[in-house]
């Protein structure tokens, strides 16, 4: 990727291969929630792995998915992240995926090196946003639809919730991934992270963000945070009083040493993206029950729009 504003940034986090980590129809949103939250483990340990974390808990992201091209023939060449938003539909970062090539998604799985991965489904379609730049990796985000619908019977799998209240300023975010670990090697079982939002107005003072329009945010802890591998995965928030993760944001790109300079986001509840989510979504979208039921969208809408603003 070229510098942006003479930084030597930024890569974006595909993991190329296992062995090697270098560098339709809309919904009616006033009635779509479903079934999303179950209770979450929220751990609180010390966190050596993604780049800085540590192993997730079996069962623990249930929506969290992983993407590969079908010509590699192996589940362990896992190159990017994604989040399942429905039964047919999952978010992962533009960047990921190319539409003449085919990609399949793995699910319900905390390590690829499993001897039973039967949940595998093809992806059928890729939506990509008119507005992805491929040089910024602005609007760097696409929707995947896969060809039969994933099995939410069983808790091991399932949609992730999206929140409808405004975030805190400085929150503190939840990134899982099977990205490279600190000795940049391949780990075997899914990673979690927790990093600190990094003030918007530096981020993009310093060249790592391409516009001051608030569609995308930062993060950045101390020796820790995403890396080869995790692009295209969920940055999350836990919501304490629901035991529950609601989906913020889409891992994008961040610094070649993965520690140095923040890494960037896209933010899904930016209005041109949630409209553009909710426009293209054949599923019924898992809306976070923290606001009544009769709540609409020209409202919550409004909402968004003062927390951009």
């Amino acid at each position: 990727m070229r510098p942006i504003n003479n930084i030597k940034l930024t890569f974006s986090f595909i993991l190329l291969s296992i062995t090697f980590c270098s560098g339709f129809k809309g919904v009616d949103i006033k009635k779509s929630y479903c079934t999303c939250e179950w209770k979450n483990k929220h751990n609180e340990k010390g966190m050596g792995r993604i780049i800085g974390g540590d192993e997730a808990d079996d069962g623990e992201y249930p929506f969290m998915a992983g993407l590969f091209e079908e010509a590699d023939g192996l589940v362990e060449s896992v190159q990017c992240g994604a989040t399942i938003l429905g039964s047919l539909q999952l978010l992962t970062a533009a960047h990921c995926v190319n539409p003449s090539s085919n990609y399949s998604v793995v699910i319900g799985v905390l390590g690829l090196f499993d001897p039973d991965l039967t949940n595998i489904r093809k992806v059928s379609k890729i939506d990509i946003h008119p507005d992805f730049d491929e040089n910024t990796l602005a609007g760097d985000i696409a929707l995947l639809t896969v060809d039969h619908p994933l099995d939410f019977s069983s808790r091991r799998i399932g949609p992730v919730c999206l929140g409808q209240k405004k975030r805190k300023i400085h929150s503190e975010f939840r990134i899982v991934g099977w990205g490279c670990l600190s000795n940049m090697s391949t780990p075997q079982y899914l990673q979690e992270v927790s990093v600190d939002e990094y003030d918007y107005d530096n981020c993009y003072s310093r060249g790592l963000i391409d516009k001051h329009d608030r569609k995308q945010f930062c993060t950045l802890s101390r020796n820790k945070g995403p890396c080869l591998g995790d692009s295209g995965g969920p940055v999350l928030l836990f919501d304490a009083e629901k035991e529950t993760y609601t989906l913020e944001g889409i891992v994008s790109k961040g610094p070649e040493d993965c520690r140095t300079l923040p890494s960037v986001h896209i933010d899904i509840h930016h209005p041109e993206y949630i409209d553009w989510i909710t426009e293209r979504s054949i599923d019924q979208i898992c809306w976070i029950k923290n606001l009544p039921d009769d709540r609409d969208w020209t409202s919550r809408r409004k909402n968004i729009l003062e927390y951009v603003n």
